[in-house]
């Protein structure tokens, strides 16, 4: 005969095995959802009032782009004699004046066009890259929850089994004691026991680590709320969508403004086998003589181009060349990486389906096969905490893959530019 608290113990263990995670992943409507905690982070990132600040930065710079630049007021003292005692004196050197004028640069028209052009550029590269960060932010904050949300689902599965493992052993120590059991049979529920509480403390640590990942999106929300239920969140549109999608994706569209910007710079060093010119006027006051106006042009020289305009143009071009390489190198990786998270979701749905048709009725099965067995009397303790293992393994995988799914579907909305 079997001691009936073991046999309960089994029973009551089953039971919180098969329910625990379920009744785990429906929490209170207090509890900090994903949608929550993503909507925390977005309202409190330093990251992205640092992107803003920074488009806000490129759209005041291009204002100024293109802009002729400021005039230059000039004033001195011209040909006064350096023989005479004073050389301001009313018979003082005739050519002796005060001066004071104005003097205008004028870079030439196509340089100034595509200096705007170029600020205009980072305008565009500065607003995607703010669309980035809040596409990263809502990425990240998704995967810091998800982390979190497995931990804590696993926490409660082993919590309620570590529970029920310890009255496992009470129950065969009285049975020993009462040469009901053998010795081996409270030496199999210790080790059982201390394997379950090693586990214990594994799972504590890696709920710590998610909360403190959390916390880096959320702040201080993330340490006094429970975790939510776990989303249900839209399948994703087709793979052939959505590598047709990858060309509107944040970084895709900020790598091509820096393209833009390098083409911006070709334009420039063209620009620069142009002469700038610069007009000066100048008002000269001479006591007691006539006073005299001047009026002066002057024009830059380009004639060795091959010792500077030539090199400049030659790097600009080769800058345009691996802006223009980068993006291709991106846009593939980004494919690269939208097939694989729709491999790992597609792998998560396919597993999970089998998980609750095929193997959670398959351990839930062995276990009552086991203890029947052991409460009839032919069978052990061995088989009865072997099927428990294994329905316990079932339950924290299953939770993986359920993790395994956000994190792709995660990973595939961000991907597909928050769809």
């Amino acid at each position: 005969m079997r001691t009936p608290r073991l046999i309960h113990a089994l029973v009551a263990w089953t039971s919180l095995i098969l329910f625990g995670f379920a009744s785990a992943a429906h929490a209170g409507d207090a509890a900090l959802t994903l949608e929550r905690a993503i909507e925390l982070a977005s309202s409190q990132q330093p990251m992205l009032a640092a992107a803003a600040a920074q488009q806000q930065a490129a759209r005041e710079r291009a204002k100024a782009a293109g802009q002729l630049p400021d005039p230059k007021l000039q004033f001195g003292f011209n040909n006064v004699s350096v023989d005479q005692p004073d050389p301001f004196a009313s018979d003082a050197e005739r050519m002796s004046m005060t001066t004071a004028g104005l003097m205008q640069e004028f870079p030439n028209r196509a340089k100034r066009q595509q200096q705007a052009q170029r600020a205009s550029a980072r305008v565009g590269a500065a607003t995607a890259a703010l669309e980035l960060t809040r596409l990263r932010v809502t990425r990240d904050t998704g995967l810091a929850w998800t982390a979190l949300w497995q931990a804590t689902q696993a926490r409660s599965v082993l919590d309620a089994q570590l529970e029920e493992a310890q009255r496992q052993l009470e129950a065969s120590t009285i049975g020993y004691r009462s040469d009901r059991l053998r010795q081996s049979a409270v030496h199999t529920a210790q080790i059982e026991w201390g394997l379950l509480r090693d586990r214990q403390h594994q799972l504590r640590q890696q709920l710590e680590d998610a909360r403190a990942q959390l916390a880096r999106w959320i702040g201080d929300d993330a340490e006094a709320v429970d975790i939510g239920q776990l989303p249900e969140l839209p399948d994703p549109p087709s793979l052939d969508t959505a590598l047709h999608a990858v060309d509107r994706h944040p970084a895709v569209l900020q790598s091509r403004s820096d393209t833009r910007t390098a083409s911006a710079d070709v334009a420039l060093a063209q620009a620069a086998y142009r002469p700038d010119w610069r007009v000066e006027a100048m008002y000269g006051y001479r006591r007691p003589y006539d006073d005299m106006v001047s009026l002066q042009f002057g024009i830059d020289l380009p004639l060795f181009t091959r010792n500077r305009q030539d090199p400049a143009l030659a790097a600009a071009r080769a800058d345009e060349i691996a802006a223009e390489d980068r993006v291709d190198d991106l846009q593939r990786d980004l494919q690269r990486q939208l097939r694989s998270a729709y491999a790992d979701w597609n792998a998560a749905r396919d597993r999970l389906a089998d998980y609750d048709a095929q193997l959670i009725p398959a351990a839930q099965a062995r276990s009552d096969s086991a203890l029947a067995a052991y409460r009839s009397g032919s069978g052990d303790i061995d088989a009865v905490l072997t099927a428990r293992r294994g329905q316990l393994d079932i339950a924290l995988m299953r939770i993986d893959l359920c993790a395994m799914q956000l994190r792709s579907r995660l990973q595939l909305r961000y991907l597909l530019s928050g769809e």
